[in-house]
């Protein structure tokens, strides 16, 4: 979405006319108010490699103090290497540096209490920074696509953006400082003050990942990108799961949704490529726009009534799919392009429940081996093996002490052997 808005953007660039009341020394300001001008932007800045903005602006007889870099002020300057800023700046304005792919580093005056949204986005070389203790907010994308390999949240920061820290790939943690009220880190994950929202995992996190006890959201973007993830375990105290927050966790191949999850948000997991199943819980009534898109390894999911909504594209590019919905049609609420480009063929109505009680009766063992379904310690006993839209695949009596069931198709199956009944995924 990003990446559209900032087509967009660019576009509305070309035509835009600063308010710019004037020019200083190659610079160009806006009145603010009493004695203060703000930086505002000028296609001339994009030829600039340093850039040394005055504490004062001078403008025929008058004097003014510099008191904010602008909005846009020196959006898309790629060149830009360095810069400094007055120490009577108070606010870096949304997209101030966004795009200055050659800055290298930048000292934020300690006067400065807010940094706008996109104020550092796709800052490919910024390696570090120091936010000051004045700052209280941080917006939305403020450094996401930086090279920082680590950043410190000062105690007087009362608010976080959405993906503020997005697309980092070098960062290690996100830390807090003590005294701070609204939020925390642990490990250098970041949560709410109270541990009841995770805000964001570093991508450089690998292998699994335990959310803890007492998480109710998973935040917007918190886990985007986190590549080297493969297996996330959700504790029963989430209900919530953001737009992006686990998009692109591409080695991510478990997942479990909690009972009470009731939306799944936007693009939650898209990219997954690597995800094998997900059940949904039995109280989601909603499945956002392409929340599922793109999880190419995704054979087999099952769809219960209790799901109401199901926007465009959730399922989009999800090449090796097979959907068993439980309602006989299309519900209503579904988006007429609910399942994006899955053929027709590949989506079986009136399917048989998935959330059966598994059962487990003396020593027989099920499990999956390849494209086969072994059966162990179950002689004279009935086997049946059926399908997500109930068709019964394999009946036969065990015979030997282990018992190799061929399966033609990729799927979730449900496996009967006398009183034991199990789901078997095979890939």
């Amino acid at each position: 979405m990003r990446k559209t808005l900032t087509l967009l953007f660019a576009s509305m660039l070309a035509t835009q006319a600063w308010a710019a009341d004037f020019e200083y020394n190659g610079l160009y300001y806006e009145k603010i108010g009493g004695n203060s001008v703000s930086v505002v932007h000028d296609d001339s800045y994009t030829s600039f490699t340093s850039v040394s903005i005055p504490d004062k602006a001078i403008d025929g007889e008058d004097e003014y103090y510099v008191a904010s870099i602008g909005d846009d002020a020196f959006y898309e300057c790629s060149a830009l290497e360095s810069i400094t800023i007055p120490d009577a700046v108070t606010s870096i304005g949304v997209s101030a540096f966004e795009s200055c792919e050659a800055l290298e580093s930048i000292t934020i005056p300690d006067a400065v209490t807010s940094i706008g949204d996109y104020a550092f986005q796709d800052c490919y070389a910024l390696e570090s920074i120091t936010i000051p203790d004045a700052v209280t907010n941080i917006g939305d994308n403020a450094f996401e696509n930086t090279s920082l390999s680590s950043i410190t949240i000062p105690k007087n920061v009362s608010s976080i953006g959405v993906s503020a820290f997005t697309g980092c790939d070098n960062l290690t943690g996100v830390y807090v400082e003590d005294g701070n009220t609204s939020y925390k880190s642990v490990e250098g994950v970041l949560y709410d003050y109270d541990g009841k929202t995770i805000l964001f995992c570093p991508q450089t996190k690998t292998g699994s990942f335990n959310v803890p006890n007492g998480v109710v959201s998973i935040s917007p973007s918190a886990f985007a990108y986190c590549e080297e993830l493969t297996s996330i375990t959700l504790p029963l105290s989430v209900t919530s799961i953001g737009n992006d927050a686990f998009t692109y966790c591409t080695k991510l191949s478990s997942i479990n949704i909690p009972d009470d999850v009731i939306i799944i948000g936007k693009s939650a997991f898209y990219h997954c490529e690597n995800l094998k199943s997900i059940d949904f819980s039995k109280n989601i009534t909603s499945i956002d726009y392409m929340a599922f898109a793109s999880c190419t390894s995704l054979t087999s999911v099952y769809i219960p009534k209790n799901i109401d909504v199901i926007e465009e594209d959730a399922f989009n590019n999800c090449s090796n799919i097979e959907i068993y919905c439980e309602a006989s049609e299309k519900p209503v609420k579904w988006h007429n392009k609910w399942m994006g480009n899955v053929p027709d063929e590949r989506i079986h109505w009136s399917a048989v429940p998935t959330n059966i009680t598994e059962t487990k009766v003396a020593d027989v063992t099920i499990y999956p081996s390849g494209r086969n379904i072994i059966v162990e310690n179950a002689v004279g006993k009935e086997i049946t093996v059926s399908d997500l839209a109930g068709r019964v695949i394999i009946s036969q009596q065990a015979e030997t002490d282990k018992v190799s069931l061929a399966i033609q198709s990729r799927g979730m199956y449900i496996v009967k052997v006398g009183e034991t009944q199990q789901k078997v995924l095979i890939n």
